[in-house]
């Protein structure tokens, strides 16, 4: 049962994502409670959409006193996210650009990507930036220290990393941790063929020249996307903005997913539970519409529990002993299982203890995990 705070958030959301909702009456909430949870969920901009829509619609408690400091602070956030999101972007294409003129291909993972499926893409905070080149990752790091005086950093566990204007960028050499996690290999190799389906896309520049990335094909992102989102959740590090993320992909893509595809490889890999519960949440809590999504059997105690995790996830208190910590640990197995079906969590805990090693860059410009999959 969801507290009435929560209730306004989610109401919000839908309305700010153009999502079903049926009208309703609403103001018997706490505005500081709701403004906390859209800070925590990142998705302040979201409400802003859907205050506006009930602004416009003549909703007459928005004319009262009543939480009216909370919802100028909400603007004000608003405004700030679009400026970072804009600050984002021409940071971005630099980056894009400078890989473009030295003949590095990049796909854009994730970030950007995803805000253009947004009703106003600029209303999606912007994270870091993570690219993909197509197995010649070690090249782009080469480049950005011989160019531009950039290095890089080679102790991620998939991914090298550098900073660039105050943007934290992440180089993958894989799109998912299959040393950690051998149950994802086979998805692996599929992200790595499929990359040969990746969509090109044209950004145009202010100077009128035009920019050529790619983003992952809708099949990729349809696995990607929520297989991302259960690997922050089995952490408690998952978040409503990363729900809508999977939200306006649905409601964009859901015409062109081969949702028979999905069924299989997800079940392949472990996840295909956790993404049934992620598709009843959508119906049941953000809006969207049952038809854009298959009718795979789900347990809604299951979903209810899922939900709730992703709200308001169980944190460790930093005083905690190792051993409280540990019995805490290990009392999250349900959440593991949820995504890694196919795994054990002390097995999984061991290998990503071994597994933080350098990404290794051969003379080629490829990583050896590159290397060996080729």
């Amino acid at each position: 049962m969801l507290d009435k705070n929560t209730e306004a958030l989610l109401y919000l959301i839908k309305l700010g994502l153009g999502g079903k909702v049926d009208k309703k009456e609403f103001y018997d909430f706490d505005w500081n409670a709701l403004f906390k949870l859209t800070t925590k969920h990142g998705v302040t901009a979201i409400v802003v959409d859907g205050l506006q829509h009930l602004h416009e619609n003549g909703c007459y408690f928005l004319k009262t006193d009543s939480g009216k400091q909370i919802r100028l602070q909400m603007f004000a956030q608003t405004m700030a996210i679009e400026r970072q999101y804009y600050s984002y972007l021409k940071k971005m294409t630099e980056l894009l650009a400078f890989y473009q003129q030295h003949g590095v291909q990049t796909m854009i993972l994730k970030g950007y990507g995803l805000s253009l499926n947004y009703p106003h893409p600029a209303h999606r905070p912007p994270g870091d930036i993570d690219v993909y080149h197509f197995g010649y990752g070690g090249k782009a790091d080469d480049l950005l220290w011989k160019e531009l005086n950039i290095r890089t950093k080679q102790n991620e566990d998939k991914h090298s990393t550098f900073v660039y204007k105050g943007l934290s960028v992440e180089n993958h050499a894989v799109f998912v941790n299959d040393e950690c996690h051998p149950s994802l290999h086979s998805l692996e190799c599929f992200f790595e063929e499929d990359a040969d389906n990746a969509i090109l896309y044209n950004i145009r520049l202010t100077e009128g020249k035009e920019l050529s990335v790619f983003f992952p094909s809708v099949t990729t992102n349809a696995l990607f996307i929520p297989l991302h989102l259960g690997e922050h959740f089995v952490h408690g590090e998952a978040s409503l903005r990363q729900v809508c993320d999977w939200y306006c992909f649905v409601k964009a893509h859901h015409s062109d997913i081969d949702w028979t595809l999905v069924e299989m490889k997800s079940k392949e890999a472990g996840f295909f539970e956790f993404l049934c519960c992620l598709n009843t949440i959508l119906i049941k809590y953000i809006g969207a519409d049952a038809t854009w999504l298959p009718q795979w059997k789900c347990d809604m105690r299951l979903v209810e529990r899922v939900f709730t995790e992703i709200l308001y996830p169980s944190s460790l208190p930093a005083n905690l002993s190792l051993w409280d910590k540990t019995c805490k640990f290990f009392a999250s197995n349900w959440k593991f299982k949820l995504v890694y079906c196919h795994e054990n969590i002390l097995m999984a805990s061991l290998r990503q203890a071994r597994a933080y090693r350098r990404v290794k860059w051969n003379k080629d410009g490829m990583s050896i995990w590159e290397k060996n999959k080729q």
